[in-house]
């Protein structure tokens, strides 16, 4: 926004103070007050939504904490990411009807840039960050050998909370605010409950992956005999699984 003065026969542009200093435009602004949340890796919810309600209500929590006039509670814009394949017809007609935010996609992998910089506030990521954008090139067609077996990798690695901690000082961007194991609550279901259970989640997060790299013809077979597997192992007794918590800050510039 900017203003405009007329003198003489000319008009000259006034523009707002720039920056983010003391008395920047983005730091007294009390009308553009909108906050920006981004959930990378969305799918086609309903764990989205949750982690974006939790967001939204904080960040309102904090606002009523500090603000005497609730009037001036900012607007949320909610953007929801995902690769351009993803079913977003889906995740739309899933939206929660009371829903305190808008709400719009944003197709592409994170692995390249998608927003303008300084556009968002807050990014959350759950489960997604592991993820490449396809499988690797040298797979070829045919029926499966040990070979394409041995050439397929899934993208995946558990870390510890002390390897964050590291990797974070590292790329020296951002400040760990955060960090904690969250328990996953414990199942009473019985162990072919559990074990088809899990291979159904496999399944929805694996079988696109799966189906370019091998076919879609041994989909089946291999999850009954994957589920058969989980069934006769001893996954379930060895004890607690647990969820990391990451909050990073980006340091000031």
């Amino acid at each position: 926004m900017a203003g405009a003065v007329q003198s003489g026969n000319f008009s000259k542009a006034l523009p707002m103070n720039g920056g983010h200093g003391l008395y920047s435009y983005s730091k007294n602004s009390t009308y553009q007050n909108t906050i920006c949340v981004s959930d990378m890796g969305c799918s086609v919810g309903p764990n989205t939504f949750v982690a974006v309600q939790n967001i939204v209500e904080a960040v309102l929590n904090k606002y009523q904490s500090q603000e005497h006039d609730h009037s001036s509670l900012p607007e949320l814009q909610v953007f929801l990411n995902d690769h351009a394949l993803n079913d977003f017809n889906t995740l739309f007609k899933s939206l929660p009807p009371n829903r305190n935010y808008y709400v719009a996609g944003m197709p592409g992998s994170f692995h390249g840039r998608l927003f303008p910089t300084d556009s968002l506030h807050i990014v959350h990521t759950s489960y997604a960050l592991q993820w490449l954008s396809q499988v690797p090139k040298e797979v070829e067609d045919g029926i499966i050998s040990e070979e394409k077996v041995d050439s397929f990798n899934i993208p995946i690695y558990f870390s510890s909370p002390q390897e964050v901690e590291a990797t974070v000082e590292r790329n020296g961007y951002f400040n760990l605010e955060r960090i904690e194991c969250l328990p996953l609550e414990k199942s009473q279901d019985t162990i072919p409950q559990k074990s088809r259970a899990v291979s159904y989640h496999i399944r929805a997060g694996l079988e696109y992956l799966l189906k370019e790299h091998f076919g879609h013809e041994i989909l089946d077979e291999l999850f009954d005999s994957f589920n058969k597997k989980l069934e006769k192992s001893q996954v379930f007794q060895l004890g607690l699984t647990y969820s990391l918590l990451a909050v990073l800050k980006r340091k000031e510039t």
